[in-house]
């Protein structure tokens, strides 16, 4: 992937449920963030949210639980 001020998306997609998206979508922000990148990941099923499981023991609570209950924006945590 490329340096570009812009910024990429990638997107993980399947019409079926548990082949494994949430789990390709966390490895592979884990690996970009590892390398220095700025990740942003979105969880957009919405029937059965899981990525939060992923990076919960590595995130500050106050951050997680301020955006989850819209006391601050994603954009002023990000």
């Amino acid at each position: 992937m490329s340096e570009s001020s812009q910024g990429q998306i990638i997107t993980f997609y399947s019409y079926k449920g548990g082949t494994g998206r949430t789990m390709a979508l966390a490895n592979v922000a884990w690996i970009l963030a590892s390398s220095g990148k700025r990740v942003l990941a979105v969880d957009w099923d919405l029937e059965s949210p899981g990525l939060h499981k992923f990076f919960h023991p590595f995130l500050d609570e106050s951050t997680v639980s301020a955006t989850q209950i819209g006391r601050a924006s994603c954009r002023e945590r990000v």
